[in-house]
């Protein structure tokens, strides 16, 4: 019986100058990942892994000043997460492999758009709130014969806000984040 580790721990750190600002610097922390993967089986293994991360406001959400017709909007602040994943992957004889993994991810300071009445066509950004996301991610693939490959992901989403500040000044917990679907299936054959 062969055992297997593997050991991967990333942090590098990218410094973007600006250019409407070339005395401004962006500093930009990529996802910190530490994962551990044993494998005592050669077609099967767990993987425990852990990450932060860092995401700066995006120039669209920047030059969409809700404060000023000109300038850049100032109050955004960069959304900051940490997260945790556990899984299992292997194979099934020759033709068959599999992937199956549960998450959980707090972000804070997620961002949000809104309009306003004044300014209709305009879309704005801001911090609206926090969020709680856990789900589960698995994937199939089997290859029956040489060219022939068959693929199915299936992926639960569970993206609520823990708080999340309105437009009128309430603060509600317990909202969807939009635009995520709870559900998604992937099926694919070539």
């Amino acid at each position: 019986m062969t055992e297997k580790y593997e050991i991967v721990v990333t942090a590098p750190r990218i410094e973007i100058p600006l250019k409407q600002n070339p005395a401004a610097t962006s500093v930009v922390e990529s996802p910190l990942l530490k994962s551990l993967t044993r494998n005592r089986l050669s077609n099967f293994g767990l993987y425990p892994s852990w990450g932060t991360g860092f995401l700066p406001p995006e120039t669209e959400e920047l030059v969409n000043n809700p404060y000023a017709y000109e300038g850049y909007n100032t109050q955004l602040v960069p959304a900051t997460s940490s997260g945790e994943e556990i899984g299992a992957r292997g194979t099934l004889g020759r033709s068959l492999s599999y992937d199956v993994a549960i998450f959980h991810l707090d972000t804070e300071n997620d961002f949000g758009r809104y309009r306003m009445p004044d300014r209709p066509l305009e879309t704005f950004y801001g911090n609206v709130g926090s969020t709680r996301r856990y789900g589960v991610e698995s994937s199939v693939t089997w290859v029956p014969v040489e060219d022939l490959t068959v693929q199915a992901a299936y992926t639960y989403y569970h993206f609520k806000y823990r708080t999340v500040d309105t437009l009128a000044g309430e603060t509600l917990s317990g909202t969807w984040v939009p635009n995520i679907p709870q559900h998604q299936l992937y099926v694919d054959g070539e």
